[in-house]
This record gives structure tokens, C-alpha cells and sequence, in this order.
């Protein structure tokens, strides 16, 4: 059961767009999406998988039939994944100053063709959700250029594996004459749908300083507008099990908003875990936004609750979600923060 509210937040493009404003009864609906893939024998090193998906969606109520009749969706997509690894090992690297001791490295192409088709357009659907309503028939390709370089850390006998610098370049184009937004490089490989259409060549480049520190960049271009959509640098500090925090600058484009930003996670016991997260506003000199994340463990699920404060869209709220342990991605509510019931580390991605 679904119910459509307007607000100052707009996560959809609202404009020209049928909606059940004037309509203010829930509305029942019904989506499912089944997927099947066939892997083929692998060409060499390179490991190819031909995929299709079929999703079905119905609504028992429809703003364009003034509320006197239904609404259905079917869409298909089709497509494959295609990826290729490499790696090699240099046995001889030694350096007490960089903490290394041999290296290897590992090179991992892969690559996304799709193509999908719907018999309904968003704009003609009310936008009750993300990732239901707003899914489009589009195509494109993505292409992703994945490096790591690992050593060995710990000394005689606590030797272990660990990712020293990571680099990665992924580029997409995509054709869909309906769609102009901003890219993020958003693009989902288990779902090729729920990605925006919007062409990008993003960068993620990690250096690990020691076992307990990081320094991280992220970048998206885009090349529909020749800017840099988004940019951001911070330094993560890991001090595993009960403590993470990070601090770092973001530029977003969009907003021409420059922010300065901090969070902290933190293990209380086995039970409770808090979080906090900061964003200041450099431009404006004054507070962006705040958040207070709480995780609470049960016996066999885990709940979170978080308390927002946006002083850019005046809003104030609070998030509750719960997902069941070792699944979060059957949780309801936000799975944003479900990441830690496992591990207090920090996501700069």
C-alpha cells in the first residue's frame, strides 16, 4: 500500500508529471522482477554472462483514470557482463618506509551492454518511490577499470593481505533522448534500471598510510556538461573494533557548494553502536547538515534509528529501519547505515 505526499524535497522531477495530489486515497501495488543468466564457457581469462530480466508492476488506482480504473507496467531488459582478471606478484619489493614487504598486483577489467524497454513512461506514473515508479527503458555501456596493488603487513607469523593502493576508472554512456539529469555515476550492475542515464567517467583512487589510516579521493566528470559533478578528499581513520572516524572537503557542482565534512562511528559494546556525521557549508559559514545514527542489536535483527537536521531544506526528521542479522538487504526502511552491524568502518564511496 502506497500513499503520494509532495514536499520541499523533490527526489523526483515532478514537472509536467501526473500525480494523485488531487487523489488522496493509498493506492495498492504490487512490483516483482525475476532475472535469469547463463554463464558461458570462459574465452581464456575472459568470463562473459548474458543476462535478462522481466519485471511486472501494477497499481489498483491510477491518477490518469481519475480513480476509476488500474495501471500496469511491463518492462524487459537484456543485456551482458563481461570481465577479465590479471594479477602478478613481485616478490623482491621491500620497504621498512612504505611498510612493504613483497607486492602484487591486480587488474580487473569488466564491462556492462544493455538495453531495456517498458510500456509505460515515468512521467505518466505518480513517484511513490525510488527504483519502482522512476525506472526507465534505457540503454548504454559501462566499462570499469579496476587496480590494486597488496602487500604483506604484521611480521613472522601475523602476515595478512592487505590492499595498499586501490585506483579505479569506470566510464558510461548511456542513450535515453528522455532523461537529463545531473550524473553522480550511479550506475547498478545487479540492476541496470535503477541507474541514472546520465553519462560519467568516475575515479576512486585509496591510499592506505598505515593499517589504521586512509586517504581517500573520489570524482565523478561529466562530459554532458564538461564539469566535475562531484569531488571529495578525506582521510579515514580505522581503530578497529570500536572506533572509526574521517574528516574531508566536498565540492559538489549542482549547488556550487564546497563543504567540509566529518563523522564518527562508534562501538559502544556488543549492543549499542553510535554514529554521528557533520557537514559545514563553507560558502554560507554556517552548519549544512547533522545526523545521529543509533544501531541497536537484538537476538537476530538489528534496528537503527537516525535523527536529521537539514539546514538547506529546513527539514528536520527522523529514519527507523530493521533488517534481520546477516540480511540486511531484507531490511525495511533505509539500509544506509545497515553496514554497521558488522563493522564500525567508514564508506567514502
Amino acid at each position: 500500500m502506497v500513499r503520494y505526499r509532495r514536499d520541499e524535497r523533490e527526489i523526483f522531477n515532478t514537472q509536467d508529471r501526473f500525480d494523485n495530489l488531487g487523489h488522496t486515497g493509498s493506492v495498492l501495488r504490487g512490483d516483482t522482477r525475476q532475472e535469469a543468466q547463463m554463464l558461458l564457457p570462459d574465452l581464456g581469462p575472459i568470463k562473459i554472462t548474458p543476462f535478462i530480466s522481466g519485471r511486472a508492476t501494477g497499481w489498483d488506482d491510477s491518477p490518469r483514470s481519475q480513480g476509476n480504473g488500474a495501471e500496469g507496467r511491463g518492462m524487459v531488459d537484456y543485456g551482458v557482463h563481461a570481465n577479465v582478471v590479471a594479477s602478478k606478484v613481485y616478490e623482491n619489493v621491500r620497504s621498512q618506509l612504505l611498510d612493504l614487504n613483497k607486492l602484487k598486483h591486480i587488474v580487473k577489467s569488466d564491462m556492462t551492454a544493455f538495453n531495456g524497454h517498458a510500456n509505460k513512461d515515468p512521467m505518466e506514473l505518480t513517484p511513490f518511490d525510488s527504483g519502482v515508479e522512476d525506472v526507465a527503458d534505457f540503454g548504454g555501456v559501462v566499462m570499469g577499470l579496476r587496480q590494486r596493488l597488496q602487500t604483506k603487513r604484521g611480521g613472522p607469523g601475523k602476515w595478512r593481505s592487505v590492499d595498499w593502493i586501490v585506483f579505479d576508472l569506470e566510464a558510461g554512456f548511456f542513450h535515453n533522448p528522455e532523461k537529463d539529469e545531473n550524473t553522480h555515476g550511479d550506475f547498478i550492475m545487479a540492476r541496470p534500471e535503477d541507474s541514472i542515464s546520465s553519462n560519467f567517467i568516475a575515479a576512486n583512487f585509496q591510499y592506505r598510510l598505515s593499517d589504521s589510516t586512509m586517504l581517500v579521493y573520489d570524482g565523478v566528470y561529466d562530459p554532458n556538461r564538461n564539469n566535475m559533478g562531484t569531488s571529495a578528499i578525506s582521510v579515514a581513520v580505522e581503530r578497529e573494533p570500536r572506533l572509526a572516524y574521517f574528516a574531508g572537503w566536498r565540492y559538489i557542482h549542482d549547488t556550487d557548494n564546497s563543504l567540509v565534512v566529518f563523522g564518527a562511528n562508534y562501538k559502544l559494546n556488543e549492543k549499542h553502536t553510535l554514529g554521528f556525521r557533520e557537514t559545514y557549508d563553507v560558502d554560507l559559514g554556517r552548519n549544512h547538515s547533522t545526523q545521529i545514527i543509533y544501531i541497536r542489536k537484538w537476538p537476530r535483527f538489528y534496528t537503527a534509528v537516525a535523527f536529521d537536521v537539514d539546514r538547506t531544506l529546513e527539514d528536520t526528521g527522523i529514519n527507523f529501519s530493521i533488517w534481520p542479522e546477516g540480511a540486511p538487504q531484507f531490511g525495511l526502511g533505509s539500509k544506509r547505515y545497515t553496514g554497521l552491524s558488522d563493522s564500525v568502518g567508514v564508506n567514502l564511496r
